[in-house]
């Protein structure tokens, strides 16, 4: 019995020692978001004292829905921040703000040792979202995670869960919003009427069928996504893609190709690596 006890005191010690550990080197909110910046730092040529940060809870829930849950240790496996060039600087003596320049990043810090992912922004967003998805284990079990995971790679590699398309009836509205809001604003009302009526009606005649996502069942027991994205660039007609999703179940995803839907174009999408890390 003695032997019994003394063993049960040794292997309790240990774990009370290794989750002490652990605890040692679980970054705070502050830390989290030095180490955010610290990655962007490493990766570019920008100055920490111009770089901002802003939490991206969405995105961590994005994750624990289908991060594997572990009794006794439920909880987000990683925190999201967006990293800016520019918005407000506090320090204990003032506070002060630069301008927001075009470029912002995703950076994803593990909750249990503060190990940082480089995605949206950074030149192998791709590798940084596997490397992720192979410290913080997922479990995607059926069609409606898989779409839900799809829009959560979109948004981490991308920052395009905003160009989903679900139906007509949102469509028309952005598409409009775009010609006739965001257009030129020295061209009239009526011409930005005008050519937004044109390019309703010559999508409404091609025919294009349900826009929603769409999730089919693999032969490797994965999923394939197919999305109608919407991208709109100022100064351009808007134009919807097509881009095609692979889901594995461990989590392991890629964009396996896209097309162009309505216009026709052999144009690059706004979301090529190329044109989303031009700043970089």
């Amino acid at each position: 019995m003695m032997r019994q006890g003394a063993m049960f005191g040794v292997v309790l010690s240990s774990v009370l020692f290794a989750n002490l550990a652990c605890a040692e080197t679980a970054p705070n909110d502050e830390q989290a978001r030095a180490l955010a910046i610290e990655a962007v730092v490493k990766a570019t040529t920008y100055p920490r004292s111009e770089l901002n940060t802003k939490r991206v809870e969405e995105l961590e829930d994005d994750l624990f829905y289908t991060q594997v849950k572990i009794r006794g240790r439920i909880h987000k496996g990683a925190s999201f921040y967006r990293v800016d060039n520019g918005g407000y600087q506090i320090t204990p003596d003032e506070a002060t703000y630069r301008p927001h320049s075009a470029q912002s990043w995703y950076v994803a810090v593990a909750t249990d040792d503060g190990e940082t992912f480089g995605l949206y922004g950074f030149k192998d967003a791709d590798a940084g979202f596997q490397k992720l998805i192979s410290k913080i284990r997922v479990e995607v079990m059926n069609a409606s995670q898989a779409q839900a995971f799809a829009k959560f790679y979109l948004e981490a590699v991308y920052q395009a869960r905003a160009s989903v398309v679900y139906d007509e009836l949102r469509l028309k509205h952005n598409v409009e919003e775009h010609f006739v809001g965001y257009a030129d604003s020295q061209e009239p009302v009526t011409k930005k009427e005008a050519r937004f009526r044109q390019w309703w009606s010559g999508f409404v005649a091609k025919k294009i069928g349900p826009l929603e996502p769409t999730v089919k069942t693999r032969d490797d027991d994965g999923y394939q996504v197919l999305v109608r994205m919407l991208e709109m660039t100022i100064g351009r007609p808007p134009e919807l893609w097509e881009w095609t999703l692979e889901i594995q179940k461990n989590g392991a995803a890629r964009l396996a190709s896209k097309r162009p839907v309505f216009p026709a174009s052999t144009r690059s999408s706004l979301y090529d690596p190329l044109v989303r890390c031009s700043g970089m």
